[in-house]
């Protein structure tokens, strides 16, 4: 056969439609004109990103053979061809010569970057078969690596693997090349072709464990380590279980229908592409000879990960399953780890818990997983220096929240069971699945103190109201509102402190109350925001009590502005807080914001005194007992109405600044007359 008999399929990137032609045709556009402007826009790029959208502009073709459509399963005749592809090569020229000269390189061309070498092979594959196809791709590997020194590209393994063309004057052509000699390249141990039949019972075999194996991974979330997710699902696919992109791409395609948001298709085929193409630590298809495959394990994305600092440690240790059995309990009382029985969670006798300990000696005598720590750094590591930093990481990094499939924010435990917040259904809490947090009382029917409190929100905060009882409802979801900032103010006796207390009896450790003084403009120094945020992380409601109209805008807005908290103040690092908390503030004065964009962040609501004070609301949050329990559970009951109201219909109309009767504009009107605010520079 000589080149003139090569039928190939021509391509492109923007399609799945093809077009039959020869390897000499091919050759010939290569060394033509025709591709020259396209070819030096690829090569003049600025970055991957430009150059990847340069790239696609370009034709390309399959040199496996002929193709209905760009598809493994639409292959109908074999050319007996294979694509070699060289990325980054040191020595390109000499590669290229080597190449030329070798009996069983049927085409040789720069690729389109001008960075690596594109090679052709002859291979004795006669029909469309992707078992010898693969076969002949492992022995091509190890032609590359021992005659010639370099590595392929792992993509050329998918017969339908699309080639790009390029100018390439040099372009050489081997009509007479011979076919690759398989049993002497083959692979160290390479295993002998089974059956068509057998084969095809264990690619599907193989895809159906790949399957189950992703069902068991936790998904991609945007905020929650979703690039990282994604990557290691690729691996899975591509490297653990040795599929073909083709065959991964419907698997990773399934698994991102669980991803929020789901990605783009662009996006999927480039996380297999880096995930074969990184380093990796296990064999490729290690995962293919165990019979039961274990729990998914976690696998470092490239060009990230651990460097040897504290920070790098805890970051590393709050990666790993430690967050299942430890974690820092940064709400209660007073701080402390917390270790978890197999049933429930137990406060730590030790101030480092044993599994912590280990954890830190295993990354230590391993190098952080084979990244090199400085020997001199190894005691600054193990000192209580480097046990509060990683305490203070755990507790804000994912490890104070278990992994969505585990504890998801959609569910609210209570004593009696379990509530799905999205569909309201109730559901028995099962004993040996971890749940982070559980309100102390179950929702109950309305009583006659809660009553009173209801009407003398209705009565005080009129259209306002609604705002206000989605607003906190919205706090059970664990996904926050537009307007994430309720500012409770009034005069003394008005019941502002009342609520708070109920909301707390209510929630239980999925609120917190945040120290008053870290709001002010003066008194907050040395409460820096990573120490807030890891704070408040994990609660769903946080309650500022008797703050100042005076605060420190920039950190309100820090803590109560975006579905991702990030902060920069520890060892350099920037650590992101998942769904922060609704903030609610209470305080006897008006808020003073010092712009309209903080202005906008508020709803403002004001209480009044009640006309007959109701002891009895007093007496039973003193004394906490079954008529403390019927109140809380009343107020549950309506906040599980506000989440309902909030799923329906959002915040509603809020007033833009609620205490002054024409709104914003009236107050930023009244504030720049009379100096508050100078127009162009802010407050003053």
């Amino acid at each position: 056969m000589n080149a003139t008999d090569f039928p190939v399929s021509l391509a492109d990137a923007k399609s799945n439609r093809t077009e039959q032609s020869s390897l000499a045709a091919v050759h010939a556009v290569i060394v033509g004109p025709t591709l020259r402007v396209a070819t030096a826009a690829v090569r003049a790029a600025m970055d991957d990103d430009e150059r990847g959208s340069a790239k696609r502009s370009l034709p390309g073709f399959i040199p496996a053979g002929l193709f209905a459509q760009r598809s493994k399963d639409a292959w109908q005749g074999a050319a007996g061809l294979l694509v070699a592809d060289f990325d980054n090569v040191p020595d390109l020229d000499r590669l290229r010569a080597r190449l030329a000269d070798d009996a069983c390189v049927a085409l040789v061309f720069t690729s389109p970057s001008g960075r690596g070498v594109k090679a052709v092979l002859r291979v004795p594959v006669d029909s469309p078969d992707p078992v010898l196809h693969l076969r002949s791709f492992r022995a091509a590997e190890r032609w590359a690596q021992d005659q010639h020194g370099a590595l392929l590209d792992p993509s050329g393994k998918d017969p339908s693997r699309l080639c790009f063309l390029c100018h390439d004057p040099g372009a050489q052509l081997n009509p007479m090349a011979q076919p690759l000699d398989l049993d002497r390249w083959a692979p160290i141990a390479c295993a002998p072709r089974p059956e068509p039949r057998q084969t095809q019972r264990a690619v599907n075999n193989v895809v159906e464990r790949a399957r189950g194996y992703l069902d068991r991974m936790p998904p991609s979330i945007a905020g929650q380590h979703g690039h990282d997710a994604l990557f290691r699902a690729a691996v899975v696919l591509v490297w653990g279980f040795d599929l073909s992109d083709a065959e991964a791409t419907p698997l990773l395609d399934d698994y991102n229908q669980r991803a929020v948001p789901q990605w783009k298709t662009a996006d999927l085929s480039r996380k297999l592409s880096e995930a074969g193409k990184a380093q990796h630590r296990e064999p490729r298809g290690w995962l293919l000879n165990e019979k039961q495959p274990a729990e998914p394990v976690r696998i470092t994305p490239p060009n990230e990960g651990p460097d040897g600092t504290e920070a790098a440690l805890a970051e590393f240790l709050a990666g790993t399953d430690l967050n299942t059995r430890l974690r820092w309990g940064s709400t209660q009382a007073t701080a402390r780890w917390v270790l978890w029985s197999g049933t429930h969670w137990q406060a730590a006798e030790e101030k480092t818990p044993l599994p912590l300990q280990v954890a830190i000696r295993s990354a230590l005598t391993t190098g952080l997983e084979g990244r090199r720590i400085d020997g001199r750094g190894i005691t600054r590591l193990e000192s209580a220096t480097a046990m509060r930093g990683i305490g203070t990481l755990l507790s804000a990094w994912p490890s104070i929240r278990l992994p969505e499939e585990v504890d998801p924010p959609g569910l609210l435990a209570t004593p009696a069971g379990v509530i799905d917040l999205q569909t309201g259904e109730r559901m028995r809490h099962d004993p040996a699945r971890p749940i982070t947090r559980c309100c102390p009382v179950d929702p109950g029917p309305t009583c006659e103190l809660w009553e009173l409190i209801e009407g003398h929100l209705r009565g005080c905060l009129g259209t306002l109201y609604p705002a206000v009882h989605r607003l906190l409802g919205s706090a059970l979801l664990g996904l926050g509102a537009d307007r994430k900032l309720l500012w409770l103010h009034g005069p003394g006796g008005d019941g502002k402190s009342t609520l708070a207390k109920i909301l707390r009896c209510a929630l239980g450790d999925h609120a917190c109350v945040v120290p008053a003084e870290v709001f002010g403009a003066e008194g907050g120094r040395g409460a820096h925001l990573h120490e807030l945020a890891a704070g408040m992380a994990g609660a769903r409601l946080a309650i500022g009590l008797e703050v100042s109209a005076h605060l420190d805008w920039p950190k309100l807005k820090g803590l109560s502005g975006s579905d991702e908290q990030r902060t920069k103040h520890l060892h350099g690092r920037a650590f992101s807080y998942g769904s922060p908390p609704v903030l609610m503030l209470v305080s006897n004065d008006k808020p003073i914001p010092p712009d309209r964009a903080s202005a906008e962040r508020l709803i403002v609501a004001a209480l009044q005194p009640p006309a007959d004070p109701d002891e009895r609301i007093m007496a039973a949050l003193k004394s906490p007992g079954l008529e403390c329990n019927r109140l809380a559970g009343a107020c549950l009951s309506w906040l599980l109405e506000g989440c309902a109201d909030f799923k329906a219909n959002g915040i509603g109309p809020v007033p833009l600044c609620s205490h002054e009767s024409a709104g914003l504009a009236l107050w930023w009107q009244n504030s720049v007359k009379c100096g508050r605010i100078v127009a162009g520079e802010g407050w003053a």
